[in-house]
């Protein structure tokens, strides 16, 4: 019944459009095109692609033909390039607008750039963290490093610096002297480091009233900032408890409190908070890391919740066994462990949850879940 429903809206959609006689007459009459019969189309298919208003690139329209062939101009329609200047107009007319509109959501969707736009992260000097600013930085995004030590987050950043400018086109690095010096200043400029504790209420605050009076409004929140504690849970004192949980969880709780504000005002932001695999599948000895990560995924689905009337989007990720500096501490014995329970066999890298990262903060219709970047471990 759904489907039958959405063919008769088609039906009133497609009232405008050419005949079909029309359209084969035009498309038949060139001797140019009397060599390549179109093979035939479903009608539902493009009725249905006539509802949902998806502009569909022609088949007998290459990239190369649209440059260089006048005849070939209208790429993307619903039916075969046609060289009658009415018909165009006539389709053109119906399309345009629904194909701009469903043109930039999908951009939206997949292929976003953060040109100009601020993405806050947490636990950025190092690890998937630093990773991810790398990531954000190469869509031109303005990033903001979070971390505790203001000396690890300075290298972090010649870091990204010095990779930057290793990554410019030789005609770049050839400019004058004070054209390199502006580069030099931009580049700069599209870092910020900021050093607290995000799991001391005092250190969020104020760093979120810099982050609101120096760059603007932030865009995206990475909540990124984490610690472990490798031990049973008798042999666990209660200040390290404290610890793991205020910087995994709170930390995450805290960031968002402070910068979600600024995303009200502006019904628009997107939030992704790291998790972990370890909140589905218990491992001996991280019974408090585990819970404080699973802690991260009931805050994000219920913030989803919260902020989605409001535009906000909130999101999780959650990392199986990744190259990090976490990771480094294990045994030979314990790494061949988790290796053989892998399906891909390999631990992650940073780059890899980083990618994932990026793809939430770009997704505009993923909310209040959780993505899972193990390489299988879970599954």
């Amino acid at each position: 019944m759904q489907l039958q429903n959405s063919t008769n809206n088609t039906n009133n959609i497609s009232e405008s459009r050419p005949t079909n006689n029309i359209i084969r007459n035009t498309f038949f009459s060139s001797a140019k095109y009397a060599h390549s019969r179109p093979p035939p189309q479903s009608k539902l298919s493009s009725r249905l692609a006539a509802l949902l208003s998806i502009p569909t690139r022609s088949p007998f329209v290459t990239d190369s033909a649209t440059q260089s062939s006048p005849n070939a101009s209208y790429s993307y329609s619903f039916v075969p390039s046609l060289n009658s200047t009415s018909t165009l107009a006539s389709v053109n007319s119906r399309t345009s607008k629904s194909g701009n509109e469903s043109s930039k959501s999908a951009t939206r969707a997949f292929g976003q750039s953060f040109i100009d736009q601020t993405v806050v992260i947490t636990g950025a000097s190092r690890g998937i963290g630093l990773a991810t600013a790398r990531a954000f930085l190469g869509q031109g995004a303005h990033v903001v490093l979070v971390g505790r030590s203001f000396e690890a987050l300075e290298l972090a950043r010649d870091n990204l610096l010095e990779e930057r400018k290793k990554d410019k086109p030789l005609c770049e690095n050839i400019a004058s002297e004070p054209n390199q010096q502006q580069n030099q200043v931009a580049e700069i400029s599209k870092i910020t480091i900021l050093a607290g504790d995000v799991g001391n209420i005092a250190d969020v605050d104020r760093i979120g009233k810099i982050i609101t009076k120096t760059t603007g409004p932030v865009n995206v929140l990475v909540n990124c900032a984490g610690i472990a504690h490798d031990a049973l849970l008798v042999s666990t004192d209660v200040a390290a408890t404290n610890d793991v949980v205020a910087a995994n969880l709170f930390g995450a709780i805290n960031m968002s409190r402070a910068l979600t504000k600024q995303m009200l005002r502006r019904r628009a932001g997107c939030i992704v908070n790291v998790s972990s695999v370890l909140a589905f599948r218990g491992v001996s000895g991280a019974s408090v890391y585990s819970a404080s990560k699973a802690g991260i995924i009931g805050f994000t689905r219920s913030l989803a919740r919260e902020l989605g009337p409001k535009g906000i989007r909130v999101s999780a990720i959650a990392p199986g066994f990744i190259e990090t500096d976490m990771t480094a501490t294990l045994s030979s014995d314990q790494r061949a462990q988790y290796l053989s329970q892998t399906p891909l066999g390999r631990f992650g890298s940073p780059e890899d949850v980083a990618s994932a990262i990026l793809f939430l903060a770009q997704a505009q219709y993923i909310t209040g879940h959780t993505l899972v970047v193990d390489g299988g471990f879970t599954a």
